[in-house]
């Protein structure tokens, strides 16, 4: 009997389910437990599911709920590091959430011929969210959307990338903050921002003694990220 129960999902992995195209095929590359998987095939919003990790206890228990919510035919979990685990033209839709921006990048890299042939990217970097945008715009991509999430007093961009028509002018600030998250005015982008402002302020303090050059480039960086900031806040008046 079919189970008809759907997992419960945090706000902030409840916005990497949403970003996906509604019929999309997808694969959710690190699914942990598997819960958004499952998610994404139980509401319908995707007919088949690749769940993929490179651990073997996370994948173990992915599996595990895939049979207790009645969809292990539709979720399919496969062991193995980042995308290897795909064919080409397998998923066209690809979630990696919740680690570094770094290692993010590295598995997208690691198979530009996967990476390139998805339709959409839904990306949850939890650092080096910068170099993941500019990372996204050099590889052919462009941010179609992205939304801001707070949990425990963090705060997590969710990126729908998608294929580029053509290369796309994209500003420093958009790098740093996210050109959707600008034109919509996120609410939860101004307060970040004014939060980094108070810490930029604090370091510049720290460093307006500074007399090595170390200390004279870096106050520099904290001059012109200010800049940025105020450039973006001024969106909002």
């Amino acid at each position: 009997m079919m189970n008809d129960k759907i997992p419960a999902l945090s706000r902030r992995m409840q916005l990497v389910a949403e970003m996906v195209t509604k019929g999309s095929r997808c694969a959710d590359i690190g699914c942990d437990h598997g819960y958004v998987a499952i998610w994404l095939y139980k509401t319908g919003r995707s007919p088949h599911v690749i769940a993929a990790d490179v651990r073997k206890d996370p994948l173990k228990s992915a599996q595990e709920n895939a049979i207790a919510f009645g969809c292990a035919d539709n979720v399919e979990c496969r062991l193995g590091d980042g995308l290897t685990v795909l064919k080409r033209d397998e998923a066209d839709s690809i979630i990696i959430a919740g680690m570094g921006g770094k290692t993010m990048i590295s598995i997208l890299d690691g198979s530009p011929d996967i990476r390139d042939a998805a339709s959409e990217l839904i990306l949850e970097p939890q650092s080096e969210v910068k170099e993941v945008r500019r990372y996204l715009y050099a590889n052919g991509f462009e941010i179609a959307d992205e939304s801001f999430v707070r949990e425990e007093n963090k705060y997590y961009p969710v990126i729908k990338a998608v294929r580029a028509g053509k290369a796309a002018e994209v500003s420093e600030e958009e790098y740093l903050f996210g050109p959707c998250l600008i034109k919509k005015k996120d609410p939860l982008l101004k307060e970040m921002i004014e939060k980094r402002q108070r810490e930029l302020h604090s370091i510049k303090n720290e460093l307006a003694n500074g007399k090595d050059g170390g200390a004279r480039k870096r106050l520099q960086e904290v001059e012109d990220e200010l800049s940025i900031t105020r450039r973006v806040l001024e969106k909002y008046e």
